[in-house]
């Protein structure tokens, strides 16, 4: 499965607490939404950050523990639905332009060198040539 946004990514974070909350009977941590999901927890804390800073979960400390509770389900529907570039993206990116110029110069220098060898090679043949027809049989 490709990469899912963060409309996708809330919709099933809010479904996997509503699940949770239900199975348990408690409102559910990070690490069982994330458990429940198939992610790990640093990508589950970053969607519970984004729909926490949207209005749409509210966090409550319980004991050691912070439980999610779902604050403005409606609120879902104003989360973008493209595919966002995270830092990591836009610097892979970077490095595959800046590799691309680079393998474009690599090439050019190569030309360039087949061309000076060129040259070279009939240099030397026009001398050999030269040679052989000054030379008294």
């Amino acid at each position: 499965m490709g990469r899912i946004n963060l409309y996708q990514s809330g919709h099933l974070f809010v479904a996997a607490m509503r699940i949770l909350e239900y199975r348990h009977k408690a409102p559910p941590t990070v690490q069982q939404v994330a458990s429940m999901l198939g992610m790990g927890p640093e990508q589950a804390g970053r969607i519970c950050r984004k729909l926490v800073e949207t209005g749409i979960v509210r966090e409550i400390e319980s004991g050691s523990q912070i439980r999610l509770l779902i604050q403005d389900h409606l609120e879902l529907e104003g989360l973008p639905r493209e595919t966002e570039n995270t830092g990591l993206d836009k610097e892979l990116q970077k490095f595959q332009a800046k590799r691309r110029q680079m393998d474009a110069r690599i090439e050019t220098i190569k030309q360039e060198r087949e061309k000076k060898k060129k040259a070279l090679f009939a240099e030397v043949e026009k001398k050999l040539k030269q040679d052989l027809s000054n030379k008294p049989e």
